[in-house]
């Protein structure tokens, strides 16, 4: 768990998983693009690390300006990483979660994976509202005033 939050930090104060979503976020141009790739990046930073914190933290923070962008709420964003990261990363075998789950049932997580429904329907609904539109909500953020040491401007 320490060796992957260590990896999450290198990795986000390196600019590193910047670069490696980059062309990802180029091509997004619609809601449910948008919704897909932050699904879609979250499992990979779960399958990479096995760690929800890290699994929920690194695309949230990298996601959260292209959100900003296309004036959707953010908490659209938290949604998404949400689903993914905290409930998502249970299809991970070797994940804190399925590894604690495993053990409290006394089986391997490869036996109860298939059967544990609510893990594949919550990022498959987000994924739907995320090309529907439903429950999407948007917010105009040019309002927003963003201060850094020294000196502020307006997004």
């Amino acid at each position: 768990m320490i060796i992957a939050t260590a990896l999450g930090g290198i990795l986000e104060e390196t600019g590193s998983f910047e670069v490696l979503t980059k062309r990802m976020m180029d091509k997004v141009k619609t809601t449910g693009t948008l919704i897909g790739s932050t699904l879609l990046t979250t499992l990979a930073v779960g399958l990479a690390s096995g760690a929800q914190f890290l699994a929920i933290i690194l695309p949230a923070r990298t996601f959260v300006q292209k959100y900003k962008d296309m004036k959707i709420d953010t908490k659209n964003l938290s949604r998404a990483v949400e689903s993914m990261g905290t409930v998502g990363i249970n299809l991970i075998p070797w994940s804190v979660p399925a590894v604690f789950a495993s053990s409290i049932f006394g089986i391997s997580a490869w036996e109860f994976i298939p059967y544990a429904f609510f893990i594949y329907l919550v990022p498959l609904i987000n994924l739907l509202f995320g090309f529907t539109g439903w429950t999407i909500t948007r917010i105009d953020y040019s309002h927003e005033i963003k201060s850094t040491p020294g000196k502020e401007e307006a997004i």
